[in-house]
């Protein structure tokens, strides 16, 4: 292989060798960027310059501390994307094979196969107290995939929980706290990953329930766990969209009076034309009548008829409407507002989607999917 001992960037697929070390580029130290595509190897260079790393479709035998090996080889690294990495069931890692990541920030998991979280991830260690963000995009899960994502520090310590849901449950769930974030994408393609709605999360103070306003209605207390509210008793603000309305009122009816959420903060975002005038109103008196604050019902500029509409509705004269250019997002910790060559800002991930008069869709629902998976490097 050539020798290039200044070489800063490389991007390596469909590379063979029978070789037991690769030095790459002679062993070079330099790197500050590698991609890795269908390769039956992993360099066995020192790189303690080397930042952003995209490994995918790892073709040698499956052995998790190889890889470990690998990551131990570049102590520096602060962006991290790995998809599809295992062809077979991986050979497990023994309990004392770890790797220290002091300065990662961003860790991706793309297309992982059931049980290779949780081979990968307990292994990977970062302090406790550092801003760090992870995006997972499942294939499918089991319980102890679940268990060790549960168990991330970001989720433990989150205080804010976005559901965007699609008619069989979320479609994606993002995690946020002050200072980190979780985000999976497809989370409930395997029943088990059901266990990723289960877990109390006692320190929750806002919860997020947006749908997707171009498919069918949503019958969410099917949808969503229906003990919610019970696992994220201290929630005290509530975001949710127009077409949900009927369903979370039925998820706080059926809540039991000790476990009902004491919401001070209630806010209804129009993201629709297509809403039932009828099914605002009552529902809107019903919470109310359950105790849940006046909420607000926040529109943007681009849905004027729906403004009117709403402001005709005389059962709810008590209720703030606020006419917006664009739908609130929930607040994102400084880690998932960076943008880097591997991952986007999560505003487009974790933002309402909104089905404008004129038809189109913002965020434009192709967009996100692809802002959130980058298969190479630039």
């Amino acid at each position: 292989m050539l020798h290039l001992p200044n070489l800063q960037a490389a991007t390596l697929f469909f590379t063979d060798t029978r070789a037991e070390k690769v030095g790459l580029f002679g062993n070079t130290t330099s790197l500050r960027r590698l991609d890795l595509q269908y390769t039956t190897w992993l360099p066995s260079n020192h790189s303690p310059h080397l930042t952003q790393l995209h490994l995918t479709n790892w073709r040698a035998d499956p052995e998790v501390s190889a890889f470990l090996a690998f990551l131990r080889q570049c102590p520096n690294l602060a962006d991290v994307f790995i998809g599809s990495l295992f062809t077979d069931d991986p050979f497990p890692a023994t309990d004392t094979d770890f790797v220290e990541l002091p300065r990662l920030r961003r860790l991706s998991l793309d297309e992982l196969y059931r049980g290779d979280i949780s081979c990968i991830l307990p292994h990977i260690r970062t302090p406790p107290d550092i801003p760090l963000v992870m995006t997972v995009f499942v294939s499918s899960m089991n319980d102890e995939d679940a268990s060790v994502i549960l168990r991330f520090s970001a989720i433990l310590s989150c205080t804010t929980a976005v559901f965007r849901m699609e008619c069989e449950g979320p479609s994606s769930m993002a995690f946020l706290s002050q200072t980190s974030g979780v985000y999976i994408e497809d989370p409930l393609q395997s029943a088990e990953g059901s266990i990723l709605l289960s877990r109390p999360l006692g320190q929750v103070r806002e919860i997020w329930i947006v749908d997707d306003p171009t498919l069918p209605a949503i019958a969410l207390g099917l949808a969503l766990d229906p003990d919610i509210f019970r696992r994220m008793p201290a929630v005290r603000r509530l975001v949710v969209t127009i077409g949900l309305i009927r369903g979370v009122t039925s998820l706080i009816r059926n809540s039991a009076n000790d476990t009902r959420p004491v919401i001070t903060s209630f806010e209804i975002l129009v993201n629709t034309p297509d809403f039932q005038d009828d099914e605002v109103r009552t529902c809107v008196a019903s919470l109310i009548e359950m105790g849940m604050s006046h909420p607000v019902i926040m529109i943007p500029s681009g849905l004027p008829s729906a403004q009117q509409r709403i402001m005709n509705m005389d059962s709810i004269d008590s209720t703030k409407c606020l006419t917006c250019e664009q739908l609130p997002i929930p607040v994102l910790p400084d880690v998932c507002s960076e943008h880097s060559d591997l991952g986007p800002s999560w505003g487009a991930l974790v933002a309402p989607l909104c089905k404008l008069e004129n038809g189109s869709l913002v965020p434009e629902r192709g967009r996100i999917r692809q802002l959130s998976k980058r298969y190479c490097l630039s």
